[in-house]
């Protein structure tokens, strides 16, 4: 279909085919934006369409002017699917799926223009003038579903709700590939076959996506730690608590964090604990006889409560490798705990130094080896 058969205009009225072809012309443009995911030129072209299309609203009415509305609303729906982008790539989600969301209106309305324009090609012998621009706007429905529900599950997982990550990329895999499932005339310009193998680039991205997540699953991964500061939990034993921070800011050159002794800032202690907890990239956990515990096997020392419950957040949070037990004599530890790292010392730390030393170091923690 070329673009002097789009819109019907008086002939001898060059000024309203000029104004036809350019907003056509304008249609290309968006397209080829598109392609480049150049969003200042498709919104240029957009501002230019509302304008050509001002100018032929002035000679023509009624049906005549529903093929210009449908190429303007086209060309909104490639600069919103553009800001869509624009905004999913900057992470502000919500903002995309509001964009996807106004262009899949857009789409319904123009799906109500075909209807009446279908009614008005029933006399021209089978031909179907507006069979591209329907395959366009099956091309834009393809995209805005694919790309909707993978915006909406970010949002989602960013919420803390639970989603399914693979079905979301199989979903959208589908939605891509759905472009395959409808015939398309060819156009002068190629963009159809342009696009189909666009859509599905896009599917093959995803399926890449999908085999790393795959993958992923299949091994448990902990979260990154995000500064270099060293997290103390430690029971009642004040004199091994200050002689650890002493070693880790003289000796070591690192910041160690102690609950107790941050601020609160309004928060509930456990607030507190999670806030300064996610900036550490290495625990120590000060096991001391702090508490009597006596049963029909007898009587024995073990470690504080909030102590154990602080070891079991950090071994979670950042993976059994980036904890160390520091335990005082023979202080009871709960079985479940054999599979970590246990530093023993009797009095204290002194013993055991150059063993911390040598564990911060080996995880790149330190600046350099002391």
């Amino acid at each position: 279909m070329g673009n002097q058969d789009i819109v019907a205009s008086p002939k001898g009225d060059k000024e309203l085919e000029a104004n036809i072809q350019s907003l056509y012309g304008e249609f290309i443009t968006a397209m080829n934006a598109m392609q480049l995911q150049d969003l200042n030129s498709s919104e240029q072209s957009l501002i230019r369409a509302r304008n050509y299309y001002r100018s032929i609203s002035l000679k023509l009415t009624g049906n005549d002017l529903l093929p210009g509305k449908v190429i303007v609303n086209g060309i909104d729906v490639v600069t919103r699917l553009a800001r869509s982008t624009f905004y999913g790539l900057g992470e502000r989600y919500n903002k995309a799926v509001e964009e996807l969301d106004s262009a899949r209106q857009i789409c319904d309305e123009t799906g109500q223009y075909f209807v009446v324009l279908d009614k008005l090609e029933q006399g021209n012998q089978g031909r179907d003038d507006w069979g591209l621009f329907r395959f366009w706007f099956i091309f834009f429905d393809c995209i805005i579903s694919a790309s909707r529900g993978l915006y909406q599950g970010t949002i989602d997982m960013t919420d803390g709700k639970f989603v399914d990550e693979e079905k979301l990329m199989q979903d959208s895999i589908r939605e891509f590939r759905r472009i395959n499932d409808y015939p398309f005339p060819h156009d002068e310009n190629n963009l159809a076959v342009a696009m189909v193998g666009f859509l599905n680039k896009m599917a093959d991205l995803n399926e890449q996506k999908l085999e790393k997540l795959e993958e992923r699953r299949k091994r448990i991964e902990f979260m990154r730690p995000i500064d270099r500061k060293v997290f103390i939990v430690h029971g009642h034993d004040e004199k091994i608590l200050y002689e650890l921070r002493d070693m880790l800011k003289e000796t070591c050159r690192l910041e160690p964090i102690i609950l107790k002794d941050e601020s609160d800032d309004g928060r509930t202690v456990i607030e507190k604990f999670e806030d300064y907890g996610r900036l550490c990239a290495f625990t120590f956990i000060i096991i001391t006889p702090d508490d009597v515990v006596e049963n029909k096997a007898g009587k024995y020392f073990q470690g504080r409560p909030n102590v154990l419950f602080e070891l079991g957040w950090f071994c979670g949070r950042y993976g059994r490798d980036k904890v160390r037990i520091l335990r005082k004599g023979d202080t009871a530890l709960p079985s479940d705990l054999n599979g970590l790292i246990t530093i023993d010392f009797r009095e204290n730390l002194a013993e055991v130094a150059p063993r911390i030393s040598h564990d911060l170091a080996s995880f790149g923690i330190m600046e350099e080896k002391v």
